[in-house]
């Protein structure tokens, strides 16, 4: 197929067809940070820091939505912002990695309230979920009219 060519009003050039900008195809912050965010949940997983959980608990509650929330923005990544519609489909999944993870760590936080597990790490194990929680609505938020 032959390229069109247009003119481009200076000393009568010819000049191919304006062409996406390099950065376009950038990866928005918010994709970024939910790779990050989900890498960053899988953590307590296998860093359980001083609490004694069962190793399958563990998988449940962070691998999982961990491996969700970061296949979400990979694919939000890929597919970059050509399919609106799509990303809000990804934000509610990622929202709901979140809220799963956060339902599932509410006997963690009694716990801790109660000084029947060390404050630090409890605190720590629960970040996770609030991280991901909060990042799934603003992706929710952002793309909420598409």
């Amino acid at each position: 197929m032959a390229r069109q060519l247009e003119r481009s009003g200076e000393g009568g050039q010819a000049s191919a067809p304006s062409a996406p900008r390099a950065g376009s195809r950038r990866p928005s912050a918010l994709f970024v940070a939910g790779v990050i965010v989900g890498l960053y949940a899988m953590t307590p997983g296998f860093y359980l820091a001083g609490l004694h959980v069962k190793q399958g608990a563990e998988v449940v509650d962070h691998v999982v939505p961990g491996a969700v929330v970061v296949a979400m923005a990979g694919l939000a990544i890929y597919w970059g912002p050509r399919r609106m519609a799509g990303m809000l489909v990804i934000g509610l999944v990622v929202f709901l990695a979140g809220f799963w993870m956060a339902v599932t760590h509410l006997g963690l936080l009694r716990q801790a309230v109660r000084h029947q597990v060390p404050a630090a790490p409890a605190a720590y194990h629960c970040s996770t979920a609030l991280l991901v929680l909060i990042v799934g609505a603003m992706w929710v938020w952002r793309f909420r009219r598409a």
